[in-house]
């Protein structure tokens, strides 16, 4: 079973693979390939969304629920790797 933040997290690492390859092809000087460009636009349209979606709900959801129903997990959620997962 994989998370759903997880998932997201690869999508998002695609999507900056493909547009950091379609750049250096036009630092080149070449054209970028179409298919990259579709490519690249797909993957931002999908993981834009998704990220934001991921923030809004750690951020309005399962923080506000940790403070009421166990404090003493926050402090763990507010750590430096799950922030940098989740925001």
């Amino acid at each position: 079973f994989i998370t759903f933040t997880l998932w997201c997290n690869c999508v998002l690492a695609l999507y900056w693979i493909s547009s950091t390859i379609a750049a250096l092809i036009s630092l080149g000087g070449l054209q970028v390939p179409v298919v990259l460009q579709r490519c690249s636009l797909l993957l931002w349209q999908i993981c834009g969304p998704l990220s934001w979606l991921v923030s809004m709900v750690v951020t309005f959801v399962l923080l506000p629920a940790a403070y009421v129903n166990e404090p003493a997990k926050v402090d763990v959620m507010l750590g430096w790797r799950p922030q940098v997962l989740h925001n």
